[in-house]
């Protein structure tokens, strides 16, 4: 494929050969703050009298250079843990994979499907794991006509499809709820009733095992239906319930998933009165975050916050 096919120049930021272009000044220049708008990076790029056409197409040239740049992440860099790298890697992986099938490039595309969904189901990517069983059935079935394979396959691919659907669920209700706290603070009347039947209706995927995903969007919208309620105790026992599910992950847990609890919990001991245990889940979600990160932020404003 990649033969047939003649690679082009890779356009990345960071190519040692245009470190003076045009595109590489503008990139700078916008990493490091030194143009505050168009205007002046206009100005400093091509002369007060440059025409804004050519600055524009600029932009668009820079833009898909960073795209391109996306693919080339070092993901050996110590600030990436074991579940990030795998992540990248996976979605990475099944860009490729859509090519090569794209492309007619079949074997190639089996043997990288089969690699990729290994990594999908160990760090529970589930939305992955289930386009590339489709990938997977479909060739077993309709091309070569394995029929351990195919069946070995389409039954995965159903289990997984459920689980994804349970994902779902939870996210869209959970979308539902806190679309109304976007730009409003305040608590919209019936509220609570909605999160009830919201949490009602994912009950009946108690029986499924859960995924870190559908955790993280289900044991929120539990938590909403008392927290909508200012019931503090309750809200509690749901978080302390996601993190207990969350931890016995092991090492593949998000510690995003865990921080989202983690500041929810402390949030609710500072309510209830019990200091020391927020003092510990304060503590928990800085060992959580990178420092001067978004999430940092939030935890030293929710701490401060809670001071008064």
């Amino acid at each position: 494929v990649v033969t047939r096919n003649k690679t082009k120049r890779i356009d990345i930021i960071g190519n040692p050969t245009n470190y003076a272009s045009n595109i590489q000044k503008l990139y700078r220049g916008i990493a490091d703050g030194e143009f505050q708008n168009d205007e002046e990076a206009l100005a400093l790029l091509f002369g007060e009298n440059a025409q804004f056409s050519n600055f524009k197409r600029l932009k668009r040239r820079l833009s898909q250079r960073l795209v391109n740049s996306l693919f080339f992440i070092d993901l050996n860099q110590p600030h990436f843990n074991e579940f990030q790298r795998a992540y990248y890697s996976c979605y990475k992986d099944f860009a490729a994979l859509k090519i090569l099938v794209g492309r007619s490039a079949r074997t190639a595309s089996v043997a990288l499907g089969e690699k990729i969904l290994k990594k999908a189901l160990h760090y529970e990517f589930t939305d992955l794991a289930v386009n590339v069983l489709r990938e997977l059935r479909l060739y077993f079935g309709s091309i070569v006509g394995d029929g351990k394979k195919f069946n070995e396959y389409n039954s995965l691919l159903h289990h997984y499809q459920e689980l994804l659907a349970a994902e779902m669920e939870a996210e869209e209700f959970y979308i539902q709820l806190v679309i109304h706290y976007i730009k409003s603070k305040s608590t919209q009347e019936g509220m609570g009733k909605t999160a009830e039947e919201f949490a009602g209706k994912l009950e009946r995927f108690n029986g499924l095992q859960p995924t870190q995903r559908f955790i993280l969007y289900a044991y929120s919208v539990f938590a909403l239906r008392y927290e909508v309620q200012n019931d503090y105790r309750n809200t509690l026992q749901i978080c302390q319930q996601a993190i207990h599910l969350l931890e016995e992950k092991g090492k593949l847990v998000s510690k995003t998933n865990l921080f989202v609890f983690f500041l929810k919990a402390a949030s609710c001991h500072v309510q209830l009165g019990a200091f020391q245990e927020a003092e510990e889940a304060f503590t928990r979600c800085l060992e959580l975050t990178e420092e001067e990160v978004h999430n940092w932020y939030v935890v030293k404003e929710t701490y401060l916050g809670s001071l008064y």
